[in-house]
Protein backbone atom coordinates (compact mmCIF):
# COMPACT_ATOMS: atom_id res chain seq x y z
CA UNK A 1 0.00 0.00 0.00
CA UNK A 2 1.61 3.57 -0.85
CA UNK A 3 1.86 6.17 1.06
CA UNK A 4 0.51 9.23 1.25
CA UNK A 5 2.01 12.77 1.72
CA UNK A 6 1.95 16.51 0.85
CA UNK A 7 4.43 18.24 -0.76
CA UNK A 8 4.72 21.57 -2.37
CA UNK A 9 7.03 21.87 -5.82
CA UNK A 10 8.41 25.28 -4.75
CA UNK A 11 8.63 28.47 -6.39
CA UNK A 12 6.14 30.65 -4.16
CA UNK A 13 4.70 34.32 -5.13
CA UNK A 14 7.26 36.98 -3.20
CA UNK A 15 5.13 38.63 -0.18
CA UNK A 16 4.82 42.27 -0.43
CA UNK A 17 7.82 43.44 1.80
CA UNK A 18 9.97 41.84 -0.16
CA UNK A 19 8.51 42.78 -3.54
CA UNK A 20 9.13 46.17 -2.13
CA UNK A 21 12.88 45.62 -0.65
CA UNK A 22 13.75 44.03 -4.08
CA UNK A 23 12.29 46.92 -6.09
CA UNK A 24 14.45 49.54 -3.98
CA UNK A 25 17.99 47.12 -4.95
CA UNK A 26 16.72 46.56 -8.32
CA UNK A 27 16.89 42.87 -7.97
CA UNK A 28 18.47 40.15 -6.38
CA UNK A 29 20.17 38.17 -9.72
CA UNK A 30 23.39 40.60 -9.79
CA UNK A 31 26.67 40.64 -8.23
CA UNK A 32 27.09 44.79 -7.41
CA UNK A 33 25.05 44.61 -4.53
CA UNK A 34 26.33 46.68 -1.38
CA UNK A 35 26.90 44.71 2.09
CA UNK A 36 24.13 46.61 3.64
CA UNK A 37 21.42 46.33 1.18
CA UNK A 38 22.34 42.71 0.82
CA UNK A 39 22.55 41.78 4.71
CA UNK A 40 18.69 43.76 4.59
CA UNK A 41 17.73 41.74 1.53
CA UNK A 42 18.98 38.28 3.37
CA UNK A 43 16.59 39.04 6.74
CA UNK A 44 13.81 39.59 4.70
CA UNK A 45 13.94 36.79 2.54
CA UNK A 46 14.86 34.76 6.38
CA UNK A 47 11.33 36.43 7.42
CA UNK A 48 10.06 35.03 3.81
CA UNK A 49 11.02 31.70 4.39
CA UNK A 50 9.61 31.33 7.66
CA UNK A 51 6.53 32.63 6.12
CA UNK A 52 5.86 30.22 3.59
CA UNK A 53 6.97 27.43 5.84
CA UNK A 54 4.65 28.05 8.53
CA UNK A 55 1.66 28.36 5.95
CA UNK A 56 2.44 25.05 4.33
CA UNK A 57 3.11 23.45 7.92
CA UNK A 58 -0.47 25.17 9.50
CA UNK A 59 -1.80 23.73 6.19
CA UNK A 60 -1.18 20.29 7.09
CA UNK A 61 2.04 20.06 4.40
CA UNK A 62 4.32 17.00 5.11
CA UNK A 63 7.30 17.91 3.01
CA UNK A 64 7.64 21.33 2.81
CA UNK A 65 9.99 24.24 0.45
CA UNK A 66 11.68 26.97 1.46
CA UNK A 67 9.72 28.93 -1.54
CA UNK A 68 12.74 29.63 -3.56
CA UNK A 69 11.80 33.43 -2.78
CA UNK A 70 15.49 34.31 -3.70
CA UNK A 71 15.14 32.58 -7.20
CA UNK A 72 13.83 35.32 -9.83
CA UNK A 73 13.22 31.63 -12.28
CA UNK A 74 15.11 28.84 -12.16
CA UNK A 75 17.22 29.77 -14.22
CA UNK A 76 19.02 33.16 -12.98
CA UNK A 77 19.59 31.91 -9.40
CA UNK A 78 21.92 29.11 -10.19
CA UNK A 79 23.48 30.63 -13.77
CA UNK A 80 24.58 33.72 -11.48
CA UNK A 81 26.79 32.08 -9.03
CA UNK A 82 28.15 29.66 -11.61
CA UNK A 83 31.69 30.10 -12.85
CA UNK A 84 31.90 30.79 -17.16
CA UNK A 85 28.72 32.74 -17.33
CA UNK A 86 27.39 36.00 -18.39
CA UNK A 87 23.75 37.00 -18.34
CA UNK A 88 22.54 37.60 -21.85
CA UNK A 89 19.28 38.67 -23.51
CA UNK A 90 15.73 38.22 -22.36
CA UNK A 91 13.66 34.57 -24.24
CA UNK A 92 10.51 33.69 -23.19
CA UNK A 93 9.91 31.32 -20.22
CA UNK A 94 8.00 28.36 -21.76
CA UNK A 95 4.78 28.65 -22.60
CA UNK A 96 4.41 31.57 -19.57
CA UNK A 97 3.69 35.44 -20.32
CA UNK A 98 7.01 35.33 -18.55
CA UNK A 99 10.46 36.34 -19.35
CA UNK A 100 14.18 35.54 -18.47
CA UNK A 101 17.82 36.63 -19.12
CA UNK A 102 19.16 33.78 -20.96
CA UNK A 103 22.85 32.95 -19.29
CA UNK A 104 25.76 33.00 -22.06
CA UNK A 105 28.44 29.89 -21.04
CA UNK A 106 31.24 31.81 -21.88
CA UNK A 107 33.88 29.58 -19.95
CA UNK A 108 34.16 26.50 -18.60
CA UNK A 109 31.33 25.88 -15.94
CA UNK A 110 32.37 25.94 -12.39
CA UNK A 111 30.17 25.19 -9.11
CA UNK A 112 30.39 26.13 -5.55
CA UNK A 113 28.72 22.73 -4.20
CA UNK A 114 26.51 25.58 -2.42
CA UNK A 115 24.40 27.27 -4.54
CA UNK A 116 21.72 26.01 -2.43
CA UNK A 117 23.08 25.13 0.81
CA UNK A 118 22.24 28.41 2.65
CA UNK A 119 18.83 28.46 1.65
CA UNK A 120 18.34 24.94 3.13
CA UNK A 121 20.36 25.43 6.09
CA UNK A 122 18.28 28.88 6.92
CA UNK A 123 14.84 26.81 6.12
CA UNK A 124 15.83 23.55 8.43
CA UNK A 125 15.97 26.20 11.34
CA UNK A 126 12.78 27.24 11.41
CA UNK A 127 10.82 24.02 9.58
CA UNK A 128 9.66 21.37 11.81
CA UNK A 129 8.81 19.15 8.81
CA UNK A 130 11.08 17.94 6.63
CA UNK A 131 12.36 20.27 4.14
CA UNK A 132 12.86 19.43 0.52
CA UNK A 133 15.07 21.44 -1.17
CA UNK A 134 14.97 22.05 -5.04
CA UNK A 135 17.95 22.44 -7.54
CA UNK A 136 17.19 23.59 -11.69
CA UNK A 137 18.08 20.09 -13.76
CA UNK A 138 20.92 20.22 -16.01
CA UNK A 139 19.40 19.34 -18.86
CA UNK A 140 16.96 22.51 -18.43
CA UNK A 141 19.61 24.50 -17.83
CA UNK A 142 21.53 23.61 -20.40
CA UNK A 143 18.39 23.91 -23.08
CA UNK A 144 17.56 27.64 -21.40
CA UNK A 145 21.55 28.45 -21.89
CA UNK A 146 23.54 29.31 -24.95
CA UNK A 147 26.06 27.54 -25.24
CA UNK A 148 29.63 29.75 -26.73
CA UNK A 149 32.16 28.01 -25.26
CA UNK A 150 31.67 24.04 -25.48
CA UNK A 151 32.64 22.02 -28.84
CA UNK A 152 30.45 19.47 -28.62
CA UNK A 153 26.57 19.50 -27.26
CA UNK A 154 27.39 16.43 -25.54
CA UNK A 155 30.64 18.14 -23.22
CA UNK A 156 28.26 21.11 -23.22
CA UNK A 157 25.05 19.05 -21.57
CA UNK A 158 28.07 17.19 -19.36
CA UNK A 159 29.23 20.65 -17.85
CA UNK A 160 26.02 21.15 -16.66
CA UNK A 161 25.50 17.84 -15.13
CA UNK A 162 28.16 17.63 -13.31
CA UNK A 163 27.85 21.37 -11.80
CA UNK A 164 24.64 20.40 -10.88
CA UNK A 165 25.91 16.50 -9.15
CA UNK A 166 28.03 18.52 -7.29
CA UNK A 167 25.11 20.62 -5.91
CA UNK A 168 22.93 17.90 -4.95
CA UNK A 169 25.88 15.62 -3.49
CA UNK A 170 26.52 18.99 -1.12
CA UNK A 171 22.81 19.33 -0.26
CA UNK A 172 22.79 15.39 0.79
CA UNK A 173 25.86 16.31 2.86
CA UNK A 174 23.89 18.74 4.50
CA UNK A 175 20.99 16.42 5.43
CA UNK A 176 18.73 16.99 2.78
CA UNK A 177 16.96 12.97 2.47
CA UNK A 178 14.55 14.24 -0.55
CA UNK A 179 15.66 16.75 -3.25
CA UNK A 180 13.70 18.09 -6.39
CA UNK A 181 15.26 18.05 -9.33
CA UNK A 182 13.29 20.67 -11.76
CA UNK A 183 13.54 19.58 -15.70
CA UNK A 184 10.55 20.89 -17.21
CA UNK A 185 12.22 21.07 -20.72
CA UNK A 186 11.59 17.04 -20.72
CA UNK A 187 8.53 18.46 -21.73
CA UNK A 188 9.47 19.81 -24.87
CA UNK A 189 6.79 22.76 -24.74
CA UNK A 190 8.08 25.54 -26.74
CA UNK A 191 11.18 23.93 -27.50
CA UNK A 192 11.32 22.00 -30.70
CA UNK A 193 14.63 20.46 -29.71
CA UNK A 194 14.37 18.14 -27.24
CA UNK A 195 16.12 15.00 -27.60
CA UNK A 196 14.44 12.70 -24.57
CA UNK A 197 17.71 10.51 -24.78
CA UNK A 198 20.10 13.61 -24.59
CA UNK A 199 17.82 14.36 -21.59
CA UNK A 200 18.27 10.92 -19.27
CA UNK A 201 21.91 10.80 -20.56
CA UNK A 202 22.06 14.57 -18.56
CA UNK A 203 19.87 13.66 -15.95
CA UNK A 204 21.28 9.90 -14.77
CA UNK A 205 24.50 11.94 -14.88
CA UNK A 206 23.80 14.27 -12.76
CA UNK A 207 22.00 12.22 -9.87
CA UNK A 208 25.06 9.74 -9.74
CA UNK A 209 26.24 9.05 -6.17
CA UNK A 210 23.67 11.27 -4.82
CA UNK A 211 22.97 9.96 -0.99
CA UNK A 212 19.37 11.98 -1.09
CA UNK A 213 16.27 10.93 -2.66
CA UNK A 214 16.25 12.60 -5.82
CA UNK A 215 12.28 13.44 -7.38
CA UNK A 216 12.87 14.56 -10.85
CA UNK A 217 9.80 16.88 -11.17
CA UNK A 218 8.74 17.90 -14.38
CA UNK A 219 5.86 20.19 -15.54
CA UNK A 220 3.92 22.32 -18.30
CA UNK A 221 3.49 19.34 -20.41
CA UNK A 222 4.05 15.54 -21.01
CA UNK A 223 6.73 13.17 -20.73
CA UNK A 224 5.04 10.28 -22.10
CA UNK A 225 8.39 8.91 -23.84
CA UNK A 226 10.55 10.06 -20.80
CA UNK A 227 8.53 8.51 -17.74
CA UNK A 228 9.91 5.03 -18.11
CA UNK A 229 13.38 5.74 -18.15
CA UNK A 230 12.58 8.57 -15.56
CA UNK A 231 11.41 4.95 -13.59
CA UNK A 232 15.04 3.60 -13.64
CA UNK A 233 17.69 6.33 -12.92
CA UNK A 234 15.26 8.37 -10.34
CA UNK A 235 14.19 7.47 -6.73
CA UNK A 236 10.77 9.45 -7.70
CA UNK A 237 9.30 11.21 -10.68
CA UNK A 238 7.21 14.39 -10.58
CA UNK A 239 4.21 14.58 -13.07
CA UNK A 240 1.94 17.70 -13.95
CA UNK A 241 -1.80 16.08 -14.69
CA UNK A 242 -2.68 19.90 -15.19
CA UNK A 243 -1.22 20.71 -18.41
CA UNK A 244 -0.23 16.97 -19.74
CA UNK A 245 -3.14 14.80 -20.44
CA UNK A 246 -0.73 12.16 -21.69
CA UNK A 247 1.24 11.58 -18.52
CA UNK A 248 -1.60 9.65 -16.74
CA UNK A 249 -1.82 6.67 -19.55
CA UNK A 250 1.71 6.58 -18.70
CA UNK A 251 1.84 6.03 -15.75
CA UNK A 252 -1.33 3.58 -16.44
CA UNK A 253 1.13 1.78 -19.04
CA UNK A 254 4.10 1.77 -16.78
CA UNK A 255 3.26 1.93 -13.00
CA UNK A 256 5.51 3.73 -10.69
CA UNK A 257 7.47 1.79 -8.22
CA UNK A 258 9.24 4.47 -6.10
CA UNK A 259 7.77 8.26 -5.19
CA UNK A 260 5.74 9.67 -7.88
CA UNK A 261 4.60 12.97 -7.13
CA UNK A 262 0.93 13.88 -8.58
CA UNK A 263 0.67 17.39 -9.50
CA UNK A 264 -3.14 17.64 -9.29
CA UNK A 265 -3.12 21.50 -8.18
CA UNK A 266 -3.08 24.03 -11.25
CA UNK A 267 -0.69 26.36 -9.95
CA UNK A 268 -0.86 28.46 -13.02
CA UNK A 269 -4.77 29.57 -12.73
CA UNK A 270 -6.43 30.98 -9.70
CA UNK A 271 -9.32 29.01 -10.02
CA UNK A 272 -9.75 26.95 -6.71
CA UNK A 273 -10.30 23.52 -7.12
CA UNK A 274 -12.39 21.71 -4.62
CA UNK A 275 -10.99 19.40 -1.97
CA UNK A 276 -12.89 16.37 -3.74
CA UNK A 277 -11.60 17.40 -7.14
CA UNK A 278 -7.95 17.32 -5.92
CA UNK A 279 -8.15 14.28 -4.39
CA UNK A 280 -10.33 12.62 -7.09
CA UNK A 281 -7.34 13.37 -9.57
CA UNK A 282 -4.54 11.62 -6.54
CA UNK A 283 -7.24 8.56 -6.40
CA UNK A 284 -7.22 8.18 -10.12
CA UNK A 285 -3.64 7.77 -10.74
CA UNK A 286 -3.38 5.15 -7.38
CA UNK A 287 -6.26 3.42 -9.58
CA UNK A 288 -3.84 2.96 -11.99
CA UNK A 289 0.04 2.26 -9.84
CA UNK A 290 0.80 1.90 -6.48
CA UNK A 291 3.89 4.14 -6.19
CA UNK A 292 5.85 3.57 -2.96
CA UNK A 293 5.08 7.12 -1.70
CA UNK A 294 2.24 9.49 -3.14
CA UNK A 295 3.18 13.04 -3.01
CA UNK A 296 -0.20 15.36 -3.17
CA UNK A 297 0.99 18.40 -5.14
CA UNK A 298 0.80 21.29 -7.28
CA UNK A 299 1.36 20.71 -11.26
CA UNK A 300 4.36 23.55 -11.13
CA UNK A 301 5.53 26.64 -8.78
CA UNK A 302 3.01 28.10 -6.92
CA UNK A 303 4.95 31.86 -8.16
CA UNK A 304 2.22 32.52 -10.59
CA UNK A 305 -0.44 32.41 -7.80
CA UNK A 306 -1.40 35.65 -5.70
CA UNK A 307 -0.22 35.50 -2.15
CA UNK A 308 -3.74 35.39 -1.06
CA UNK A 309 -4.62 33.21 -3.47
CA UNK A 310 -1.56 30.91 -2.82
CA UNK A 311 -2.12 30.37 0.50
CA UNK A 312 -6.06 28.65 0.35
CA UNK A 313 -4.98 26.76 -2.48
CA UNK A 314 -2.03 24.97 -0.32
CA UNK A 315 -4.43 24.89 2.77
CA UNK A 316 -6.86 22.81 0.30
CA UNK A 317 -3.58 20.46 -0.53
CA UNK A 318 -2.95 19.46 2.87
CA UNK A 319 -6.96 18.56 3.20
CA UNK A 320 -6.78 16.73 -0.20
CA UNK A 321 -4.19 14.61 1.30
CA UNK A 322 -6.31 14.03 4.35
CA UNK A 323 -8.76 12.69 2.49
CA UNK A 324 -6.92 10.30 0.09
CA UNK A 325 -5.38 8.69 3.33
CA UNK A 326 -8.38 8.71 4.72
Amino acid sequence: MTDVASTTAGYFPRPDYLIEALKEVQGYQKQDMGPEAEEKVEDLFHRGRSDVIEIQESAGIDLVTEGQLSWDDIIAFPATRLGGVEMGGIKRFYDNNRFYRQPQVVGELTGSGGITVGQYDDSVGVASNEVKPVMAGAYSLARLSKNKHYGSRDEYRGAFADVVNEELRALADAGAETVQLDEPSLTGVNDDGVDVDDGIETIERSVEGVDADVIVTTYFGEIADAYPRLLDIADGVGIDLVSGEGNLKAVEEYGADGALAVGCMNARNTRLESVDELAGTVEAVLERAEPETTYVSPSCGLDFLPWTVMKEKVQRLGEATEEVSA
